[in-house]
C-alpha cells in the first residue's frame, strides 16, 4: 500500500487525503494540500477527497484512526480493511448485504482489486 512520509506533513501546513485507485484496481491514498486545487490534481487515479485530516493522524500514519475520525467531503464515511484498501460506507454496506461484486455500486469506475485470503 502506498502511505506518504511523516517529512511530508509539515507542522504548518493543512491536508486532506485523496482515495484513489490504480488501473489495476488497486487502492491507495495520497497526501495532498487543502490549498490544491482539484483541477490542479493528477485525474487518472484520483477518486474521493476527505476533508482536512489533523496533522498528529497524519504523522502517525493511523489510517485506521484517520477513517474513524475524517469524512469524506461527500459526508460518506469510509473504513480502511485489514490489507489498508479503503471502501466507502456504502460499498461496505452492499458487501455486508450479500451483494455479488458485480453488482455492487462502487465508488470507482471498476471494483478494487482485493487479494487472495
Amino acid at each position: 500500500m502506498k502511505i506518504w512520509s511523516i517529512s511530508d506533513v509539515q507542522d504548518t501546513g493543512s491536508y486532506r487525503l485523496l482515495l484513489c485507485q490504480s488501473a489495476n484496481g488497486r487502492r491507495y491514498f495520497k497526501l495532498v494540500s487543502v490549498h490544491q486545487n482539484d483541477h490542479e490534481l493528477p485525474v487518472e487515479d484520483q477518486a474521493l477527497s476527505t476533508y482536512p485530516v489533523p496533522n498528529h493522524l497524519l504523522q502517525e500514519r493511523d489510517i485506521f484512526r484517520i477513517a474513524e475520525s475524517t469524512l469524506l467531503i461527500s459526508g460518506e464515511k469510509f473504513l480502511v480493511d485489514a490489507h489498508g484498501i479503503w471502501l466507502t460506507e456504502n460499498e461496505v454496506e452492499q458487501m455486508d448485504k450479500g451483494m455479488a461484486y458485480d453488482r455492487i455500486n462502487w465508488a470507482t469506475t471498476a471494483p478494487p482489486f482485493f487479494p487472495d485470503r
